[in-house]
């Protein structure tokens, strides 16, 4: 049975060097597959662009270190510099040196995250988009995987020095047809109104925003709103007993029990109106 990778095994068959730190080549480093969440804009294509641009005119030399864990087959697992990688095998394919002058190697620095298992890992995502807070839908992938691990919504909130409240809501969003969370992506609708309309109205929130959409359109705006909203969307019944209810139920009990009172005897009637009536319809009006 062949020996376990790791890092220390890798040193010794050279794949790993350790001049100035951990390097290893470039074609010992993988994705895992589905690790990072979906979604890009033209935000994040003109920031690979700034990235691609870097890495073509200074190499690795100004770059960070990309966490890593062991790969069992061979090399290391990516954690925490996709983009990195990306950019550099694209400038790579398109011709750049990139090759270390004394290996003749594309050589990148490693960081190892130690003893780290799957929900670690998970949470090594959330940890490197700190500093650049995650889209709505790319929240609700995020969180839903956590939950994965059986983790209750608490603890995630904990985990992202949130509110419970927080990871709830972008579980609701996470349930959303892929047509709304595309509107939201596109800027059609805001996060907020489209939970909300989902959370009311289920497997119906995409008929209400797109005639929502046409509505404002009509209005001359260029965002769904509240009252695009309202205009469209079905009413829902009233739930529940509210106290105007209730004091209109007694206005009409006592006005028939003064009828009632000079058709039966005094005794009958006084234990009729001895009763405390708003108790008895709110309950029996539930």
């Amino acid at each position: 049975m062949a020996a376990e990778n790791s890092i220390r095994k890798m040193q010794e068959m050279k794949v790993i060097t350790r001049k100035d730190g951990n390097r290893i080549e470039l074609c010992n480093i993988h994705f895992k597959p589905d690790f990072n969440p979906p979604g890009r804009n033209d935000e994040d294509e003109e920031e690979d662009r700034q990235l691609y641009e870097h890495i073509k005119e200074y190499g690795w030399s100004r770059l960070p270190a990309i966490l890593v864990s062991v790969r069992a087959e061979g090399g290391v697992w990516v954690l925490d510099g996709h983009r990195r990688i990306t950019q550099t095998r694209k400038a790579v394919a398109a011709g750049v040196d990139l090759s270390d002058r004394r290996s003749g190697k594309i050589l990148i620095d490693i960081r190892q995250v130690e003893n780290a298992n799957d929900e670690d890992e998970h949470y090594i995502i959330a940890e490197s988009n700190r500093n650049k807070v995650m889209k709505p839908e790319q929240m609700a992938w995020w969180i839903k995987r956590a939950k994965n691990f059986g983790r209750s919504n608490e603890f995630i909130a904990d985990k992202l020095k949130t509110s419970p409240a927080t990871i709830a809501f972008y579980l609701d969003f996470g349930k959303a047809p892929a047509a709304v969370q595309s509107m939201v992506s596109s800027g059609v609708v805001s996060l907020t109104e489209a939970v909300k309309v989902v959370r009311e109205h289920g497997d119906k929130a995409t008929e209400i925003l797109t005639a929502s959409e046409k509505v404002a359109k009509e209005s001359g705006k260029t965002k769904v709103t509240a009252k695009s909203i309202n205009k469209v969307a079905p009413k829902k019944a009233p739930t529940g007993v509210t106290k105007r209810d209730i004091q209109a139920a007694e206005i009409a009990l006592n006005h028939v029990l003064e009828v009632v009172r000079d058709t039966i005897s005094g005794d009958m009637y006084d234990s009729l109106i001895d009763l405390d009536v708003a108790p008895i319809l709110a309950e029996k009006l539930k």
